[in-house]
């Protein structure tokens, strides 16, 4: 009787896809646990970047201030204001809670009867998936506006970041903690 060892039999093909199945099932699952930390991990950054980026845009303008600086707590809407030449521009940062957007706008202030008056309607998307904006305003001695304290909240993917810094203002402006 002739022995034939040309090919596979039954059991051994069963037994070998078993085992690639195994393997690859085992390779799938680690590249899908990778894929899922690293988008995780992706999207914590670029959350702190952009609450980053947009406190540092919002102590830019009031380091600077000359004129005033106003919280409105019931709108969550800081107005900080600044003069130039003449001219007095109103700053404008607010939270719509509804769409989570912190939305900035400027426009004209003019000074009438002891106070500034201005009509500004945030309208250009500084960050979104924003949750909370807060802002305290600090008066050392009672002449002004020495720090602000701003605590910017945002949530994507379930995590949430918060982003707080105290900013020192050079030209303590008049301002007022408005609930």
């Amino acid at each position: 009787m002739r022995s034939n060892t040309k090919g596979f039999s039954l059991a051994e093909l069963v037994v070998g896809i078993v085992i690639f199945g195994v393997i690859s099932a085992s390779a799938l699952g680690f590249l899908v646990a990778s894929t899922n930390t690293y988008g995780s991990l992706s999207a914590n950054m670029n959350m702190r970047m952009e609450a980053q980026l947009a406190v540092n845009q919002i102590s830019e303008y009031l380091i600077d201030c000359n004129s005033g600086v106003y919280w409105y707590d019931s709108t969550k809407s800081l107005c900080v204001l600044r003069t130039d030449g003449g001219s007095t521009t109103a700053h404008v940062f607010e939270l719509n809670c509804e769409s989570g957007e912190l939305l900035y706008g400027k426009g004209e202030a003019v000074y009438r009867n002891g106070a500034y008056e201005y009509s500004v309607s945030p309208a250009d998307l500084l960050v979104d998936n924003a949750v909370g904006f807060d802002v305290a305003l600090i008066s050392n001695d009672g002449e002004g506006i020495s720090c602000a304290v701003i605590e910017l909240k945002l949530e994507t993917r379930g995590k949430t970041h918060t982003e707080e810094r105290t900013i020192a203002l050079r030209n303590k402006p008049e301002g007022k903690n408005i609930l």
